[in-house]
């Protein structure tokens, strides 16, 4: 019996175990499906994908209001009305009222019609209303395209600043191990009388002040994944780690095609665009009313006798009634010339506006080309001299050992290296940054 339960104890605590451990397993995520997150959970607010997206339903239903205007409606109603004339009468030979012998009369009657009417042709407004429905759907959708990636930019930078903690963490690894070996090996000189305890000393520093910047490293790590949860729109408690892509080299477009594909491309540029397009219209709905408008209804009427004829649509109680108008607007008030200037400023200051939306594309386009290129010669100089500092700490080392160099000049030489290293990582990433954001001046998604 107590070997039984001995076994049910160490079986719950194996299952506790797993089940910890699997908890505990961190997400592992590629770029893509950050991405894809991002985008299915709106990201944080600060992008303001949730509002562009309502805006852009909004826009939808305004085209199919756009055509509402000008299809045909058809409308039906009842009414239902009861009278009861009065019981007295005036005699006009007496001049005074007399009472009516008969029982006080009442009246019913029940109505039931169906109307079917148009606005065939307003001045052509209605045509311009579904156009410039038709240009708004498209400002808006531009609209959400530019928060997605402005979004999608986000989850890049937030992607690349973790992965550039946890790689910096393995450089600072790296250095806490060569400050570890290296004070074994002062300690056992000491041990053997060939070092002072300066040398443990200054040794036991260097160690702590590296592994004191690994703890900052690390929390450099857990800061960047909780960014990066709230730009995914997560808990920031959420564990997850991302994929290794330093390795993968982006293509880079040179500035003429960048600049090219930004003016037909940029989310900035095609809002200014379709709302040129809008004011356009709208000179076209103010002219409309220079024109006469033209509309006719026709329409189905019932009145039975009995409310239980009300159904009885074989014509003896129904009558038809069809109607047309022709109107035309002499003079309303100036509001005609008021609309129509209106619009006309409207178009000038639109067409303003996206010359000034293409100028700007061009700047951010070009700023971040050129970020590009520094990034990328900055890349290859930390590269550099990181081969150069691990050859400076290698001489220092051997220096060392033989005797021909001091500990502070191994000091400095591992300090160089690990700031070379770290130089190299920090330029690697800012690199791939300077990419997305040029990707993003240009308007492309991933």
């Amino acid at each position: 019996m107590k070997r039984f339960t001995t076994v049910l104890i160490l079986a719950a605590l194996a299952i506790t175990s797993s089940g910890a451990g699997q908890t505990l397993q961190a997400e592992e995520l590629t770029l893509d499906q950050c991405i894809d997150i991002a985008l299915e959970n709106n990201g944080s607010r600060e992008y303001g994908l949730p509002s562009a997206r309502e805006s852009y339903h909004r826009s939808k239903q305004g085209v199919w209001s756009a055509w509402g205007d000008f299809l045909p409606s058809l409308s039906h109603g009842y009414s239902y009305r009861h009278t009861r004339f009065g019981d007295e009468t005036y005699d006009p030979t007496t001049g005074q009222f007399i009472r009516i012998p008969e029982p006080a009369q009442t009246s019913t009657s029940w109505s039931n019609n169906f109307t079917l009417s148009q606005t065939f042709f307003d001045g052509g407004a209605n045509f311009y209303r579904i156009a410039q429905s038709y240009h708004s759907r498209a400002a808006q959708e531009e609209n959400v395209r530019g928060a997605e990636n402005d979004l999608i930019l986000g989850v890049k930078e937030g992607y690349f600043n973790l992965l550039k903690s946890q790689k910096l963490v393995e450089v600072q690894e790296a250095a806490v191990e060569r400050a570890e070996e290296f004070l074994k090996t002062i300690e056992s000189r000491y041990e053997l009388g060939s070092a002072s305890l300066s040398e443990v000393l200054k040794a036991r520093v260097q160690l702590g002040t590296e592994q004191l910047e690994l703890l900052r490293r690390e929390n450099d790590v857990e800061v960047g994944r909780a960014g990066l949860n709230t730009i995914l729109n997560r808990s920031v408690g959420t564990e997850i780690t991302v994929s290794d892509i330093s390795g993968e080299e982006p293509e880079v477009m040179s500035y003429q095609e960048a600049a090219e594909q930004a003016l037909e491309r940029s989310p900035a540029v095609q809002i200014a665009r379709a709302n040129t397009r809008i004011a356009k219209d709208d000179i076209g709905i103010a002219r409309a009313t220079l024109f006469p408008s033209f509309s006719w209804s026709i329409s189905r009427s019932f009145s039975p006798r009995e409310r239980n004829d009300l159904l009885d649509f074989d014509g003896r109680f129904a009558t038809w009634g069809i109607s047309a108008s022709l109107n035309f607007s002499l003079f309303n008030g100036f509001h005609r010339k008021t609309a129509i200037s209106n619009a006309q400023v409207g178009i000038k200051y639109t067409s303003e506006q996206l010359e000034q939306a293409e100028k700007a594309v061009a700047f951010a386009v070009k700023q971040a080309h050129l970020g590009v290129e520094l990034a990328d010669e900055t890349r290859n100089l930390a590269e550099q001299t990181e081969v150069s500092a691990q050859e400076d700490f290698n001489l220092a080392q051997e220096k060392y050992n033989l005797g021909a160099a001091t500990i502070l000049d191994l000091l400095d030489a591992q300090v160089s290296l690990t700031r070379a290293q770290n130089d190299r990582v920090n330029a690697l990433f800012d690199y791939l940054i300077a990419v997305a954001r040029l990707e993003n001046a240009v308007g492309v998604r991933r």
